[in-house]
């Protein structure tokens, strides 16, 4: 019985640190919701910024193709006159000017594009950190729950055990009054 007693303190203390770790866990199915949202965002902004860095690419090489279409060009193909040096120049400066503002925009996209990959990086490392605590917090529920299943088995034990003290204690009792009774006669 006293080993029992001993037990149900040892189950009651192990409930009440299981219980302290849940709390340290805290919401963590919260945690991970949140952070799957946020990594969806990024995801699609980043996708966002591949198609717009694919269509600086296209645009750039579009430019390229106009400047060198446009330096090698002697004769207008449409009205068929001679294409003067200063028109080629014009074109090309503009050209040039559109070009680098496209690299100044790529550059913009591309560096906004490298922030939200860390951005995803430290979520997806959250997520595996939030993962790992979850599954924890698992592990917590399914020994907490063992031990108040093993602490209603050891109360119901001592709640016969103690059921049997009395009763033992009242067979006791009439034993003594028959060998009190036996001792008269």
């Amino acid at each position: 019985i006293g080993r029992n007693n001993d037990d149900l303190l040892v189950l009651e203390d192990g409930i009440k640190e299981l219980n302290v770790e849940d709390v340290e866990i805290g919401d963590v199915k919260g945690g991970i919701v949140e952070r799957e949202s946020k990594l969806t965002k990024i995801e699609d902004q980043i996708k966002e910024y591949n198609d717009k860095l694919s269509e600086f690419r296209v645009k750039k090489e579009n430019s390229e193709r106009i400047k060198k279409d446009i330096s090698e060009l002697d004769i207008c193909f449409i009205c068929k006159q001679t294409v003067k040096e200063e028109y080629k120049d014009k074109i090309i400066r503009s050209e040039n000017e559109r070009l680098k503002k496209l690299k100044e925009n790529e550059e913009i996209y591309l560096k906004r594009k490298n922030e939200l990959v860390k951005e995803l990086n430290v979520l997806n490392e959250e997520l595996k950190i939030l993962g790992e605590r979850d599954r924890k917090s698992e592990v917590v529920k399914i020994k907490k729950r063992s031990l108040e299943e093993k602490k209603k088995k050891i109360e119901e034990i001592l709640s016969s055990n103690e059921s049997l003290r009395k009763e033992i204690y009242e067979i006791k009792k009439e034993n003594d009054r028959i060998l009190n009774e036996f001792k008269k006669y």
